[in-house]
């Protein structure tokens, strides 16, 4: 309907993903690819290396079936033969002819890492109105915008459903940019990232302003003598700036052949599902971005300590040198001032880091709502042409779970999609009311095993589990978690409520009420869901979850043997421990919690450095001043706390600065955040704290020098 009536899109396709279990020489395995129509192809503009894509004819249901093979598995499955084109593959029993290649490091942008494309398979959800299972690729036509292709499909999916209100009447239809769906789940992390490299580089040039500013000042009576000889402004404002970009370029310089260098280890630590992250590499971009950087530095820290110099009197500095009075009172502000705003910065980065980090903890230890600890996970998908019909095929999983029970202290159950495995599965379910209208709602739905829950920990919370009575012929029973009941049937039980597949077919009767649990990932709130046995439902469930008590390892090993003990042609992928798959579902938010934790860390490290470079150049200047309250009584614990005072002045300004730019930043930052107030006092109260005892860190190697003077010593210096 859309590809007919819409003005907007010059080509569309769509695509669904899907596995297979492809025979070889050897036996056989599952490969992970798409199924297309040719539409995919034509929007994508994607050209074959070898034979062709999947064109028109091949999306008529009567064409003969027909693949094609990414750069990779060419290369891996089939030795890079120049020949391939026309063979035949056997996949799921079914054989397809091959018809093309397609070039290295091509992917379906939003289904990366797919090894084959093939034509539609014939499936009932073609020809099924409320069918949800497939995603649509199209190019825009010349003059369309998003919004105008939004208005059109809109217009579409009005008009159908007028023309089918019970299955299309409250669908809509969603537009969105290639790019954005892309980076949307990670485009706010990159940029927060960003942000917070942004600061440090801010705090590092804040700090090397303040060094130069105090080495210009050191160099005031150089500069002055200069001027006296008859330097111009300018040109003294040009020496300080060439020194400062010749820093900076250095600095830039070893930056980027560090950056080079430890590239390859940090492209190890980015955590999966970063779009096009084997693309990343040190190219002209990068390099001019250094560049660019390098010379912005360079001009910020360099110009401060010029203009502070350039406009003083030479006479009144040549006086005035040796005596303390370099850069008076203004210059002692401006310094001041520098490192109030590394602190303020650096507390930024450390409540942002502290409420990431926070956030990420109650993230892992959020209630999963089951066990995961001693679970292994293995996909086993039958050999189509030994298993083809649902019989045979119930027969191996009765086998293989026998087989995996032998396991030492091994519980073995089944089920369509693993919890946090990266799927999802839906269905459309009709309620039954009474007298009224069956209510048509969208269901989550698992396939499982009849001891899965027990299997898997997750606690019964009314009505009963799945019993040996629960088989294929007898009455239809599902078992729904809380969220499902409290959805539909609040304030009352759902024990004995009936949902039907078809406003005509045989009821589903709720035997058993299930805690929720967080299916779909950690961050995601549990959402409505129905078990059913996989006995009684036509869907496979070919994903195996084996509870052990000890040593996993041992089991993932004999998992592998029991399934070539029971069928040596079943193909095996995704064998490992159920731990590590959690593991890998947080992986962004652990890197992006190390990552700005680290930065965070640097930037104190370069406050205290900051507020240590101030306050002992203070002591330097007043030394004279020490010297003669000293001589005249005043108490070396009375010079310490003085010191150290002026360090926590400036940290107490710095706090109150940084809880503004904290509060005002917190409403981007609360999109990272799970379950933290991103105004958190407490997280506001301890930065401050550690910004504090940073600052009195720092300030005790100086307080403590200018406690010690002795009077005589310098006075007689001076």
């Amino acid at each position: 309907d859309w590809q007919t009536s819409t003005r907007s899109f010059e080509s569309m396709g769509m695509y669904t993903g899907h596995q297979w279990v492809l025979q070889t020489a050897t036996g056989a395995e599952i490969v992970r690819g798409l199924q297309v129509t040719s539409g995919v192809f034509a929007a994508l503009g994607a050209s074959p290396s070898l034979g062709r894509t999947i064109q028109a004819s091949d999306d008529e249901t009567e064409a003969e079936p027909v693949v094609v093979l990414s750069h990779a598995h060419w290369r891996d499955q089939h030795g890079a033969s120049p020949d391939i084109v026309g063979q035949t593959l056997s996949m799921d029993g079914l054989p397809r002819v091959v018809v093309g290649v397609m070039p290295p490091g091509f992917d379906l942008p939003s289904q990366p890492g797919a090894e084959v494309w093939t034509s539609l398979e014939p499936d009932d959800r073609l020809h099924e109105r409320d069918s949800q299972s497939f995603t649509v690729l199209g190019r825009l036509a010349d003059g369309a915008t998003l919004e105008s292709a939004q208005r059109d499909l809109e217009t579409i999916q009005e008009r159908l459903g007028g023309e089918f209100p019970d299955i299309q009447g409250d669908m809509g239809a969603r537009v969105s940019g290639l790019l954005t769906y892309l980076v949307g789940d990670v485009r706010d992390t990159l940029w927060l990232l960003l942000a917070a490299v942004g600061l440090v580089l801010a705090i590092a040039c804040v700090n090397i302003a303040n060094m130069l500013s105090v080495r210009g000042l050191s160099r005031s009576r150089e500069l002055a003598i200069r001027a006296a000889l008859g330097a111009s402004a300018l040109r003294r404002v040009r020496q300080l700036g060439t020194e400062s970009l010749v820093l900076a370029g250095a600095g830039g310089a070893l930056g980027m052949v560090f950056a080079a260098v430890t590239l390859p280890a940090l492209l190890r630590l980015l955590p999966p599902g970063i779009p096009r992250a084997s693309s990343i590499e040190m190219d002209t971009r990068v390099l001019c971005f250094g560049v660019v950087v390098s010379a912005i530095t360079a001009v910020i820290v360099g110009l401060l300590p010029a203009i502070q110099t350039a406009g003083a009197a030479p006479k009144q500095t040549i006086d005035s040198t040796g005596r303390g009075l370099a850069g008076g009172r203004v210059g002692a502000r401006v310094r001041a001032t520098l490192v109030v705003t590394e602190m303020a910065l650096a507390f930024l980065l450390l409540v942002g880091a502290g409420l990431i980090g926070e956030s990420f903890v109650r993230l892992w230890k959020v209630d999963r709502g089951f066990e995961p600890e001693g679970l292994v996970t293995l996909v086993a998908r039958p050999d189509p042409r030994a298993y083809r019909d649902p019989d045979q095929r119930e027969q191996f999983a009765r086998e293989l779970q026998a087989r995996l029970e032998e396991i030492p202290g091994a519980a073995v159950t089944r089920t369509n999609q693993i919890p946090l495995g990266g799927s999802t599965s839906s269905t459309t379910y009709y309620i039954d009311r009474g007298d009224d209208e069956p209510t048509q709602v969208n269901v989550m739905i698992s396939v499982v095993g009849l001891e899965y829950f027990d299997v898997i920990g997750i606690d019964r919370a009314e009505g009963r589990l799945f019993d040996d009575g629960d088989v294929s012929g007898a009455p239809l029973v599902a078992v729904a978690n809380l969220a499902l009941a409290r959805q539909h049937w609040p304030g009352e039980s759902a024990i004995g409520k009936q949902l039907r597949s078809g406003p005509d077919d045989e009821p589903t009767t709720i035997v058993g009420l299930v805690a929720d649990v967080r299916h779909a990932s950690l961050e995601t709130p549990p959402q409505p869901k129905l078990y059913v046995p996989a006995v009684q439902n036509r869907r496979t469930a070919d994903e195996w979850l084996i509870r052990v008590p000890t040593d996993v390892g041992f089991a993932v090993q004999e998992a592998r043997e029991a399934v070539r003990a029971v069928s040596p042609s079943t193909a095996v992928r995704r064998v490992g421990v159920l731990q590590d798959r959690i593991a890998e579902s947080v992986a962004v938010p652990r890197f992006r919690t190390a990552f700005v934790l680290g930065l965070a860390l640097l930037a104190t490290v370069l406050a205290l450095l900051g507020v240590y470079g101030v306050v002992a150049f203070a002591v330097s200047q007043r030394m004279r001043e020490l010297a003669v309250r000293m001589a005249i009584g005043a108490q070396p614990a009375t010079v310490l706390r003085s010191t150290l005072a002026e360090g926590l002045r400036l940290a107490g300004i710095a706090v109150l600065l940084g809880v503004v730019a904290a509060w005002q930043a917190g409403r981007w930052v609360e999109g990272f955040l799970f379950e933290v107030d991103a105004v958190n006092p407490t997280a506001y109260l301890t930065v401050g704290v550690t910004i504090a005892v940073v600052s009195s860190m720092a300030s005790w190697l100086p307080a403590r020098r200018a406690a010690r003077v002795d009077p005589v010593t310098v006075l007689k210096a001076e």
